[in-house]
């Protein structure tokens, strides 16, 4: 089963209750609203579509201003290199990949599979966890044959965990 993608608010990243859709020089432009945010920037209103245009130029004017504090890398020498200067570009230029990210993929996070070799030994990890705490909770309540039982689990899992 597939998750729906939640889109968020332009202005204060809440969920979307309005979406405005807008043709500009042949390209499509879209803007996203909490109902709290489209009320008050007058989105709802008829003359309100100049406001689209406003947010759009405010929007290239801020992604222009972008640079990297630690090593001075600006949006220019992103485009023209086509990598990062050093690892603090990431956060410097967030908005920026972001904003491609979102337009390639159509989201901004990774929402992939975590490769199986990563997986189990977390689960390995949270079944001991569980495991050691009723093996306590046997102990505790005198039930030394389940502890030991559980003990002998813990043992395999603990051997599982060393092969991967």
């Amino acid at each position: 089963m597939q998750e729906t993608q939640v889109l968020q608010c332009a202005i204060c990243g809440k969920p979307a209750k309005v979406f405005v859709s807008m043709v500009t020089n042949w390209s499509l432009m879209k803007v996203c609203y909490c109902a709290k945010h489209a009320a008050e920037s007058g989105v709802l209103d008829a003359d309100a579509y100049a406001l689209i245009e406003n947010n759009e130029q405010a929007q290239k004017e801020m992604l222009a201003g972008l640079f990297c504090k630690r090593c001075g890398y600006t949006q220019q020498d992103l485009q023209k290199q086509g990598k990062f200067g050093c690892p603090s570009c990431y956060d410097s230029f967030d908005p920026l990949l972001r904003g491609m990210l979102q337009q390639t993929h159509r989201l901004s996070a990774h929402t992939g599979k975590i490769p199986s070799f990563h997986v189990e030994p977390k689960e390995i990890q949270l079944r001991l966890s569980k495991l050691e705490v009723q093996m306590q909770e046997a102990i505790v309540k005198e039930q030394y044959e389940k502890a030991a039982l559980l003990r002998d689990e813990i043992k395999t899992l603990k051997g599982q965990k060393k092969e991967n």
